[in-house]
């Protein structure tokens, strides 16, 4: 399985960033009201952060994560919304849900290393920026407080993910009993 990974690079590898995240810094500013993602963070904490994640434009309709590909970043939507999809046993692509300004994405694959857990595409001009887990090391290793904050970050959003997925999961069992009543 892992061989089929090889054969293709990374599809964000395929835009070219606009540059540094320190273009939106204001926009990243604004999202500390707002967004999961910087809810601990100050501004000297964006501005550390900023400079080590790449910004990118993309159009509607354009996969910037495959279901399955080992990459080793996530992402930040700035302006836009991104449909997340997951391949069901048929192999039919199945919205799963929307993310929109504010969203992080791909957090689970730079934490864990596995390969990505749904696709998700633009539906519409998005502006986001990307951390990957290099430049997030990095910044762990050379400032271990600030490093905190950041795995702190990811504990937190991934811990409301698992809640959000169990709730859901009660729901549908509880859904499923009732038919069968």
């Amino acid at each position: 399985m892992l061989e089929k990974h090889k054969l293709y690079s990374s599809l964000i590898d395929h835009f070219d960033p606009v540059g540094l995240a320190t273009l939106e810094v204001e926009r990243l500013y604004e999202l500390m009201e707002t967004a999961k993602f910087f809810s601990e963070f100050s501004q000297a904490d964006i501005d550390k952060l900023a400079m080590n994640m790449d910004l990118y434009n993309v159009p509607p309709d354009t996969m910037i994560i495959r279901e399955g590909d080992l990459e080793d970043f996530m992402l930040l939507i700035l302006d836009g919304t991104v449909k997340i999809s997951k391949l069901d046993p048929a192999g039919n692509q199945r919205t799963v849900s929307i993310a929109s300004n504010g969203a992080s994405l791909g957090e689970m694959s730079v934490v864990d290393g596995e390969p990505r857990f749904a696709s998700c595409t633009t539906t519409e001009d998005t502006t986001f920026v990307i951390l990957r887990r290099a430049k997030m090391v990095n910044l762990i290793v050379s400032d271990p407080a600030f490093g905190c904050k950041i795995l702190a970050m990811f504990v937190s959003i991934l811990s409301k993910r698992v809640r959000e997925t169990s709730i859901d999961l009660i729901q549908s069992l509880q859904s499923d009993d009732k038919n069968f009543v």
